[in-house]
């Protein structure tokens, strides 16, 4: 063997540009799979950072019925204790609720994440404790002392790592915290909490229906995920014989808790490595395409070896051994490459990324990569070095040319491979351009122009004071008051969402006054909570009626603007003016409305109408509340980013104890809402313009060594008066067939693929036709141009000169 390799590097020093090429071809297909393999083995396969995890479960109730049908939602505390107390099968359950809070005092009032949690779960997941102590049993019973546990980077940033922050204290959204304790570095859970209460202090009384809870499980030793599922539906079945009215439609399951943790994501990482996975093909084939060239050159040397005896396995393992050396090459570059790759990305993602995701290259990558380098070499060479290994050694030593079939063979294995070539890279921008499409849907917003002079801003109002409704109304006109006085802004309004019904939105239909039922879909998921004004703001057209004034305060008869599309829903072919509803199922105590004027649905001229959703407004005044964002429109976009800039100090100047959430255009964030998309669009892109490149180049060389073979028959026929033209579109056919084969193909495994594609749109069709139709013309195009230039070239020869050629 090591006779093998120094004869290897030998023969690769006779040919430095195909070693160069190859080995720089095999590079970049192995770093783009090691780095996107990195990316899933941190989300999807490295051991969680906690104890026991794989006993760790989520405990969630799921429906078939209600809200989101059969996915997994959290749960009510009334629920939660009962599993805790009834549920056998686990040595522990604890349960969390992701909160923002507004932390005061020195050195200023700051917004933060925080979880309210059972002190269970700080043991079940091995919270590490620097300073002090975690939360335990005596702080979870109603009416203890409130205290915290702040993280490591809050005690490092906010109290200045002071050692002595144990019994220190800290408002929290105005009450006073006595902070018991600092846990270890990096330590988020749920995802960036970064102070913890007791949730038993102070239980949410949202009832039954809140659902929004989330609960991890340790199961038992010799407990089984199917067994605590079954104990789990069993409980909630018992559970709901109790409670029928809020548990008649739901049960109860367990998952484990990396697949909680990992979410929709996990789908986008798989896709993602089957898309890298199409280019590592590609690099194959163009690999297999080079060294099938190189063993037609070495024709001779072969047979001198087979003549002098070496047998068919020795040859076979001769040329095996050179692919090897190359793609070992091509490993340790790509390696490094992946590696500075995976290292860039970590500390560019600091502090973005759950701290459970470990960014790193570890055995399981290198892993990865060896063994993906042993079938990227055995799957470009092993064919080529089987079939070379078997050399005409007659016709090589009497320095014949290849033989009439053996150029067709090769011609055919030349062809196939850059038909798979075509097929992968017409996949990769199939799914390129579908979500190059969906980011753009989704970053386009519907206010058109107007979106880059408008404003926006939140304002959470998290202190307790805030509570009273009256608070929150004078603080609205206080945020108000100041952007009316900032310099640039036309109009100024405040809004908020306001959920119908039930945890997420509505999953019951609006009540129409006279029992009639609304058809399906016709109702909103939530309320938008605006102040007169708004509209104009926003700009939405009045289609019908009048807007919301000063005059709809509390007290007032209630009211509420729809958009078009609720309208024609829910009395298709009648007025909606003067039509009471009510907000809610019949049974809430929510009161009647009267729908007072119609909007359209749409800002923007060239948005879609049809599609629109439900929207129903009502004024702010009757239905006070928070957390409020305020939106104020600017002149011109140069103002908007003065008003964005100016903004956050006007509102803190009048809500001086309350963080304001920095100010974007609605333009910006859009866009910002699709960054992930956007960047996953761009390394897909980069993925498919990759293998179109190589493609067009497969094409080339095929139609170049084509063109090259027939150089007696080109001469021949410009001779007896064919026209470059027609010579050119002779050789080109090979081209046309192969780019109409790779092509069909390709379009046969995007719609196969479609499956995986739909994790990758984020809910999009992934048989978008006039998307399909555009790659596979932008394919064919740059195919057939690769193909027509070396055709063109080879029909402008000398005649005279191709006619001398002897083979």
């Amino acid at each position: 063997m090591l006779n093998d390799v120094r004869t290897a590097l030998r023969a690769l020093t006779r040919a430095p540009r195909l070693a160069v090429v190859v080995a720089l071809t095999f590079a970049l297909g192995l770093a783009a799979n090691t780095a996107v393999f990195a990316a899933v083995n941190a989300l999807l396969l490295r051991p969680l950072p906690f104890p026991h995890a794989e006993r760790l479960v989520d405990v969630h109730e799921h429906s078939e019925t209600r809200l989101c049908a059969g996915c997994a939602v959290g749960t009510s505390w009334e629920t939660f204790v009962d599993w805790r107390a009834r549920a056998t099968l686990f040595d522990a359950m604890g349960a969390y609720a992701e909160r923002d809070v507004v932390l005061g005092g020195a050195p200023g009032a700051e917004r933060a994440p925080s979880a309210a949690v059972s002190p269970a779960l700080f043991t079940m997941l091995g919270a590490p404790v620097a300073l002090g102590r975690a939360l335990d049993a005596a702080d979870d019973r109603p009416g203890a002392a409130a205290v915290v546990v702040v993280s490591h980077e809050l005690w490092t940033r906010r109290f200045g790592g002071d050692s002595a922050v144990v019994g220190r204290t800290l408002l929290v959204n105005g009450a006073p915290h006595t902070v018991v304790g600092v846990v270890g570095p990096r330590f988020h859970f749920p995802e960036f909490a970064q102070l913890w209460t007791a949730i038993g202090a102070a239980p949410p009384d949202g009832g039954r229906e809140a659902r929004d809870l989330g609960v991890i499980g340790l199961l038992k030793a010799d407990a089984t995920r199917a067994a605590a599922d079954a104990q789990m539906a069993s409980i909630m079945a018992g559970l709901a014989e109790e409670q029928p009215q809020a548990l008649r439609e739901w049960s109860a399951g367990v998952t484990p808790l990396r697949h909680d943790l990992a979410g929709e994501e996990a789908s986008l990482g798989w896709a993602l490595l089957g898309a890298v996975l199409l280019v590592q093909l590609v690099v194959c084939a163009n690999v297999a395409g080079l060294l099938l060239a190189r063993a037609a050159e070495r024709r001779r040397e072969l047979a001198v070896r087979a003549a002098l005896g070496a047998s068919r396995g020795r040859l076979a393992r001769q040329l095996l051994v050179e692919v090897g050396v190359l793609a070992a090459i091509g490993a340790g570059l790509g390696f490094w490459m992946a590696s500075f790759a995976v290292e860039t990305a970590a500390a560019r993602a600091a502090g973005r990324i759950p701290y459970w995701i470990d960014l790193t290259v570890d055995w399981r990558v290198a892993a990865f990569c060896a063994a993906l380098t042993v079938v990227a070499a055995l799957a470009s060479g092993l064919g080529i070095a089987v079939r070379a290994s078997r050399p005409n050694v007659r016709g090589a030593l009497q320095d014949a040319g290849p033989n009439a079939s053996a150029t067709r063979r090769q011609g055919r294995v030349r062809t196939a491979l850059v038909v798979t070539e075509l097929a992968s890279a017409l996949v990769l921008l199939a799914a390129a351009g579908l979500l190059v499409k969906t980011v753009a849907r989704h970053a386009r917003p519907e206010e058109g122009a107007l979106a880059d002079r408008l404003v926006t801003a939140d304002v959470r109002l998290l202190g307790e004071r805030y509570a009273d409704s009256a608070q929150v109304g004078e603080a609205a006109l206080a945020m108000l008051g100041a952007m009316a006085r900032t310099p640039g802004v036309e109009r100024a309004a405040v809004t908020r969402f306001e959920f119908l019904a039930g945890f997420g939105g509505s999953d019951q239909p609006v009540t129409l006054e006279g029992g009639r039922a609304p058809a399906a879909g016709a109702s909103p998921r939530f309320a938008m909570v605006v102040s007169p004004g708004w509209r104009a703001t926003r700009g939405l057209p009045l289609l019908a009626g009048r807007d919301l004034t000063d005059a709809d305060r509390a007290g007032a008869a209630p009211v509420a603007l729809v958009n078009a599309a609720m309208a024609e829903r829910l009395w298709p072919g009648a007025s909606a003016l003067g039509r009471r509803v009510k907000l809610g199922p019949p049974d809430s105590d929510r009161p009647w409305v009267t729908v007072v004027g119609v909007l359209d649905n749409v800002t923007n001229p060239r948005a879609a109408r049809a599609t629109a959703g439900s929207m129903v407004y009502v004024p702010f005044a009757q239905w006070p509340g928070r957390p409020l964002s305020v939106v104020a429109r600017t002149a011109s976009a140069d103002a908007a980013e003065r008003v964005s800039a100016a903004m956050p100090a006007a509102l803190r100047a009048v809500l001086p104890d309350e963080p304001v959430d920095d100010a974007v255009t609605v333009a910006r964030g859009a866009r910002d809402r699709v960054a992930p998309q956007r960047l996953l669009s761009r390394v897909l892109g980069g993925f498919a313009a990759f293998a179109v490149l190589i493609a067009a180049i497969g094409v080339f060389g095929v139609v170049a060594a084509s063109a090259a073979q027939r150089t007696r028959e080109i001469g021949l026929r410009v001779a007896l008066g064919a026209s470059p033209r027609q010579v050119a579109t002779l050789l080109s056919r090979r081209a046309d067939r192969m780019v109409l084969v790779g092509v069909g193909l390709g379009l046969v495994g995007a719609l196969a693929a479609s499956g995986a594609l739909r994790a990758l749109l984020f809910g999009a069709d992934p048989l978008d036709l006039p998307v399909l139709v555009g790659v596979s013309v932008l394919l064919a195009a740059v195919a057939l141009l690769a193909g027509w230039l070396p055709a063109r070239r080879a029909a402008r020869m000398d005649p005279v000169a191709a006619l001398r050629v002897e083979r």
